[in-house]
Formats: structure tokens, sequence, C-alpha cells
């Protein structure tokens, strides 16, 4: 079986053309074999997938530390939260975990520098916007790429009440 055709389950005769049905909103119907003439149930199955692409050209930090300085980029990135972080503060359990926050964007670009070098090649595959669109770096990722903890780090507000 491929996306444009199918074997009659009688006498194994392809049968193509398979969008030439009039399928209206079902996902099933009665077919004929054009070979064998005998009749069958032909199944549609049907996959939808999502992207988003900016309208206009996105803005790329070129200097980190300009933007550090006060440039005028405002934008965070997501944080992802590490360790067992839903666990009550006294559980011995809990230590080391980070609860789901955000940085400053510059410092997120800083973080992805030390990604790409050292992931070189497969790195320039995901720039540090399409990082962001994934969740963003783990909190022990950041600290590891940035070479220190995160300086702008803030919790997620969802568990703000947590801290």
């Amino acid at each position: 079986m491929t996306a444009e055709s199918v074997q009659c389950p009688v006498c194994g005769e392809a049968q193509r053309d398979l969008w030439d049905y009039d399928w209206g909103t079902r996902e099933e119907l009665t077919a004929s074999c054009g070979s064998c003439n005998a009749q069958y149930t032909l199944i549609r199955h049907v996959s939808v997938s999502y992207e988003a692409r900016p309208i206009g050209p996105v803005a790329v930090v070129a200097d980190v530390d300009q933007a550090r300085a006060g440039g005028s980029d405002q934008r965070r990135a997501p944080v992802q939260g590490e360790g067992p972080y839903t666990l009550d503060h006294d559980d011995p359990r809990r230590a080391g975990a980070h609860y789901p926050g955000s940085v400053a964007w510059w410092e997120h670009a800083k973080a992805w520098e030390g990604y790409a070098q050292r992931f070189s090649g497969s790195a320039r595959d995901q720039d540090a916007a399409r990082i962001a669109q994934r969740g963003g770096f783990g909190y022990g990722e950041l600290t590891e790429y940035l070479g220190h903890e995160p300086e702008t780090w803030v919790i997620n507000p969802q568990f703000a009440d947590r801290q």
C-alpha cells in the first residue's frame, strides 16, 4: 500500500487513482476492483501537521554583548524545569531541581553560542530561535553552555508561589 494505491484484498491487483473516489467527509467507502470486480472497503487515513513561520524577517541578536549592555531586545526565552521540582522544599529528593522559567534573549543567544561551538555542524540546524520554539534549554544545559548560572533567569509565574 502507498499513498497512491492499494491492493485488492481478493486478487492483489493494484488499485490506483484513489483520489478520484467521492470521499466527501467519509473515511471509508465501498469500492470495486477494476480487475476481478470484487467489492471491498477502502479506508482513507488522513494526517494533519502544522508549521509556523515568521511573517517578516526575524530579528537576530548579532552582538550579544551589545544587547546585554542595554539593547532594545526585551524578548525572553523559555527555560525548561529540571528535576523533581514539584516535590516539597524539605523533601531531600528535590535537591538540585529547578522550576521552569525564562531568561533574557541575549542570555539565551549567548548559551546558544556555547551550544553551537560544542555541536558545530549539527547545531546550525537549530538556531537560537528554534531552540526557544522547542521549549528552550534546560536549566542545566543553560548553565553548561553559559559556563555559569544564568543571570536573568526568572521563575515561570505558574510556579512563583512555590519558590
